[in-house]
């Protein structure tokens, strides 16, 4: 009975949308930097913070990975085979101040995208 219940199993569309930016709790002033400059994502970027990095690369571009991850065993069994869609940013075309790992996770997302839609 099991493998009937997951024959039945049919995943038409896969989809996910970020509705954050990775600049913009960066763009703040940095509580201990209130008498420097304003922090931006550009000082983290240039300071190489790695944490910060990982936290835009993970959200905007191995969250992607995962899910197509999990539900290619499901879309490539079916004969209609399925959608996975991905929501970028202008970013990831258009480089824009401080938001370099956020553009270039973005710019990673929609080459993966287009590389499953021929795989």
């Amino acid at each position: 009975m099991r493998k009937e219940r997951e024959s039945a199993l049919q995943i038409d569309v896969a989809g996910r949308v970020v509705p954050v930016t990775g600049g913009t709790r960066a763009a703040r002033p940095h509580r201990r930097c209130r008498e420097q400059r304003r922090w931006s994502a550009l000082h983290r970027v240039r300071l190489g913070v790695p944490r910060f990095h990982r936290g835009v690369t993970d959200l905007n571009f191995l969250a992607g990975v995962f899910v197509a991850q999990a539900v290619h065993p499901v879309m490539s069994a079916q004969d209609s085979g399925g959608v996975v869609l991905n929501v970028t940013s202008i970013s990831a075309r258009r480089p824009s101040p401080g938001t370099a790992v956020y553009g270039a996770a973005k710019a990673a997302l929609e080459s993966l995208t287009r590389s499953l839609a021929v795989e």
